[in-house]
């Protein structure tokens, strides 16, 4: 989402094909930054912003991040890398606790 232009309308068109058909798409961000809502990413610093002024700021990257949001339904969830199983079983409506 924070690439090339050609990149970010390529996203926005997989997000407009998903919704078209019905689908909600959930994008899970594993992250160590702390970050745990998308209001969070506007305190991301992009390490690319010191070779290239032109890089996405975090605050610039959440607001395409919730218009991406309001526009085609989709959600961005972020969690810890060791969260991530966890979460996508819930989100799956999966039961970890089950006996096989």
């Amino acid at each position: 989402m924070c690439g090339t232009a050609v990149e970010h309308a390529r996203f926005r068109e997989e997000c407009k094909s998903a919704q078209s058909h019905g689908c909600k798409l959930y994008f899970l961000i594993e992250n160590e930054d702390g970050i745990e809502k998308i209001e969070d990413v506007s305190q991301w610093v992009n390490p690319r912003l010191s070779i290239s002024p032109k890089a996405v700021t975090g605050e610039r990257l959440m607001k395409s991040m919730i218009t991406m949001s309001e526009r085609y339904g989709c959600e961005f969830m972020f969690c810890k890398p060791e969260e991530a199983a966890e979460t996508i079983l819930k989100l799956l409506g999966g039961d970890d606790d089950a006996d096989g």
